[in-house]
């Protein structure tokens, strides 16, 4: 099929199976203001300065919030692109991450796919709170189109905040000016990471995005027998490996958004904004790039590598896997609307 008319194409099908949209359950985001706006760049790097106020995902897009996605958008599949944002990697045992999304049905009308959060053993009623992982950059933006029709069921995935017609000669797709939710520009997430307008020295910005110079501890959370999960002391953060023992047997390396957070500022590991977990659990995307079709991602993971999360590194992905774009255990995202 022609890329061009890939947009076309899927509406053209939804419509023929009878779609409809439906406002009636619509997902919220819980999201942080970010102002201060014509604030100046990071003097060390170049990135943070926005000139506009905007309003940041609080945490990371989580399983939950993305198995609501799936099941609205990709219960009968209508083009091979809708069908793979769900990847059977979600639903390994065998995976680092451990099972977060299972599917079950045959995708067709008669019997739709079923997508539901898979349960886990170390977190319980928290299982749904992990951030989504094995997403890629079109995972991701095609969210924020759910996201920007209202997250309705039957939206069209390949229009609203990005236009995604072409998107296979592209590669690079820019946000549209209408854009109601979009993933973060790079220098938008830098922001929200590091920038702070009360911090004196360097322009107002920490090195790292627990609101610390200091490098975070790579620690564990306290687990009680009811599921009440405690933060170690901040700064702290999930990377650096700290959970691969227990990846398997307990549920995975991927802990529950904002576990680092806390009322108690010597818990607390949030950014200077409000936002959870932009030093670790998931790199994320953003609309930053990086040659012609390389896509760039900011933070830092569960994983190995890269750590400890210093504000100079950041990751590129190119072409890659089955489907021609990279996705893998360590990558998610999260998004930004309007204030």
């Amino acid at each position: 099929m022609n890329a061009i008319t890939l947009a076309s194409a899927i509406l053209m099908s939804v419509l023929a199976l009878g779609a409809t949209s439906s406002h009636a359950e619509a997902l919220e985001i819980d999201t942080v203001l970010v102002g201060q706006p014509g604030n100046l760049a990071d003097p060390k790097t170049g990135y943070g300065a926005v000139e506009a106020p905007f309003r940041m995902s609080k945490s990371e897009v989580t399983v939950d919030q993305y198995v609501k996605f799936l099941n609205a958008v990709a219960s009968v599949p209508v083009h091979p692109v809708i069908a793979s944002l769900w990847a059977d990697e979600m639903s390994a045992e065998n995976e680092d991450t451990g099972p977060l999304i299972l599917r079950s049905g045959s995708g067709t009308p008669s019997d739709p796919y079923q997508y539901r959060t898979a349960p886990s053993a170390m977190w319980g009623k928290h299982a749904g709170k992990r951030p989504v992982a094995w997403v890629s950059w079109f995972d991701a933006v095609r969210f924020a189109n759910w996201m920007h029709h209202g997250s309705a069921t039957g939206t069209i995935t390949e229009t609203g905040a990005y236009t995604l017609a072409d998107y296979q000669v592209k590669g690079i797709v820019a946000r549209n000016a209408n854009a109601r939710w979009w993933l973060p520009s790079e220098d938008e997430w830098y922001k929200a990471a590091y920038y702070d307008p009360a911090k004196s020295g360097a322009a107002g910005y920490w090195n790292y995005p627990t609101r610390s110079d200091v490098p975070p501890r790579d620690s564990r959370l306290t687990i009680t027998d009811n599921q009440l999960i405690v933060p170690p002391l901040a700064p702290a953060a999930n990377f650096n490996e700290i959970y691969q023992p227990l990846r398997r047997m307990k549920g995975g390396v991927l802990t529950p958004v904002c576990s680092y957070s806390s009322d108690d500022p010597r818990l607390d590991s949030r950014g200077p904004w409000g936002t959870c977990d932009q030093a670790g659990s998931l790199w994320e995307w953003t609309e930053g790039t990086d040659g012609p079709q390389n896509k760039i991602l900011r933070g830092g993971s569960w994983g190995p590598g890269l750590s400890p999360p210093l504000k100079t590194k950041r990751r590129d992905y190119g072409l890659m896997g089955a489907d021609g774009f990279y996705r893998d255990d360590d990558s998610g995202f999260r998004l930004a609307t309007k204030p």
